[in-house]
C-alpha cells in the first residue's frame, strides 16, 4: 500500500517536470510523514479535515473522472502541508495506464477541474504503466513528490 501511495502521488507533478517545475519534496517518506502528521491532529480537527477532503473530491467529480479517492487524498494533505501560494494542483495518477486521461489540474479558489487530460511519464518508468521512478538527472524516469511552479508556461 505504501508503494501504490507513492506511485499516485508520483503523478501529483510530473506536468511540473515539464514545465520547469522546482522540487519541493522528494523523499515519499517525508510524504508519507505528512500523512501520519495528519493523522495525529486533535479528533476534531482531523475530522474536518477528512469531511472537508471527501467533500472536495465527491464535489469534483473526480471519482467519474478517474482519479481514485486515495490519490485524491495523498495529493491533497501534501498540497495542503506545503502551504503553496497558489491555489492550483496538478496530479498525475500514475497508477492508471497511460491511455487514460490521467492528469487533473484543479483550482480550488474556484473548486473545478480545469484540466484532466493525458500525460506520459519518463520513458525509463515503463512502457503503459510507470513502474521505476527516479531523482537522478538523467535518468530518464519520473519523479515522485511535489513542486511548486516558478513561473507560468
Amino acid at each position: 500500500m505504501r508503494k501504490l501511495g507513492g506511485v499516485l502521488v508520483a503523478g501529483v507533478v510530473l506536468l511540473g517536470l515539464l514545465a520547469g517545475f522546482r522540487m519541493v519534496e522528494s523523499n515519499v517518506n517525508e510524504e508519507m510523514a505528512t500523512l501520519k502528521k495528519a493523522r495525529t491532529m486533535p479528533l476534531i480537527d482531523a475530522q474536518q479535515t477528512e469531511q472537508r477532503c471527501a467533500s472536495l473530491y465527491d464535489s469534483l467529480h473526480l471519482e467519474a473522472a478517474g482519479l481514485s479517492r486515495e490519490a485524491f487524498r495523498y495529493a491533497w494533505y501534501g498540497f495542503r502541508e506545503a502551504e503553496f501560494s497558489k491555489p492550483i494542483l496538478a496530479i498525475a495518477d500514475f497508477s492508471q495506464s497511460s491511455r487514460n486521461k490521467r492528469l487533473y489540474v484543479i483550482d480550488f479558489s474556484t473548486n473545478q477541474v480545469v484540466l484532466n487530460t493525458y500525460v506520459a511519464h519518463g520513458r525509463n518508468s515503463g512502457q503503459e504503466f510507470a513502474s521505476k521512478f527516479s531523482n537522478v538527472n538523467s535518468s530518464y524516469q519520473s519523479s515522485l513528490g511535489f513542486y511548486r511552479a516558478l513561473n507560468t508556461y
